[in-house]
């Protein structure tokens, strides 16, 4: 019972936290880059956020997300999320600079029948290229909101938004559900990336991953890439793209030299 209480306290304070940092506007972006294997310098940033602490320190998204998705507010951190994100952009392409932004959106917030609407006008108001914004959505949150996912990717493409499935291949029915899902990119999963030099069932995965999505014309980006050695079998297999820390962490920065080849 004491632990009780105590869950129950701490997940109260959780709360309290998240609902004044959405009040105040107290979180922050973070941007990871996406890097072409096939000679596109364009910028791509996967974009993360941290929520800030009282003495400023940046609270990492497994801390508060279970709890926001809890309470339901993880809607409200969404909507910050996408139009900080476009905010950025338009900062960038008034300075000249063309970025695509990856945002990741939750299963609650894909069920919100306005959203389309609320992200065509935030990007009409800013005088963005709906292609600026890439929206992604985890395979498991897909399965688990398959109905939302199908009308949100119908209503993205009305618009020309992308779209991406995230974790791509962590599940036992990805391929089937790209049947229902016309997305633009697959994100593999990370856990067929690490270690892969020394794994050849990870290197048929991935390859099999490759080969199915070029013939449905769709992209593919290598997630949580941590060293060389995994980088040449992905450039061997075809990826078009890689994300991780060997290329950098998620910085406040939007820095990266994409016009620096990694193949």
């Amino acid at each position: 019972m004491a632990d009780e209480k105590r869950g129950r306290e701490r997940e109260q304070q959780w709360n309290e936290a998240i609902q004044q940092a959405i009040e105040d506007g107290t979180f922050q972006l973070v941007y990871q880059p996406i890097v072409s294997l096939t000679g596109n310098h364009q910028e791509k940033y996967e974009v993360f956020v941290r929520m800030l602490g009282e003495a400023g320190q940046a609270i990492l998204p497994g801390q508060f997300l279970a709890s926001a998705e809890q309470s339901g507010q993880i809607i409200a951190i969404d909507h910050w999320v996408i139009r900080r994100a476009v905010e950025v952009l338009a900062k960038r392409r008034k300075d000249g600079i063309e970025t695509q932004f990856f945002v990741k959106l939750s299963g609650q917030t894909l069920g919100d029948p306005e959203l389309a609407i609320w992200i065509n006008d935030l990007l009409r108001t800013h005088g963005l290229a709906a292609s600026s914004l890439v929206f992604e959505i985890a395979e498991q949150t897909a399965q688990q909101y398959l109905k939302d996912a199908k009308a949100f990717i119908k209503a993205m493409q009305q618009i020309r938004c992308h779209t991406a499935l995230e974790h791509f291949g962590s599940g036992p029915n990805s391929f089937q559900l790209l049947k229902h899902l016309p997305v633009d990119y697959l994100k593999i999963d990370g856990s067929f990336i690490h270690n892969l030099a020394s794994e050849p069932d990870n290197q048929a995965v991935v390859k099999s991953i490759v080969e199915m999505a070029q013939s449905m014309n769709k992209q593919c980006i290598a997630e949580f890439v941590q060293d060389a050695h995994s980088l040449a079998v992905l450039w061997q297999s075809g990826v078009h793209y890689i994300q991780g820390y060997f290329l950098q962490e998620p910085d406040t920065s939007l820095s990266y030299d994409f016009s620096d080849e990694v193949a």
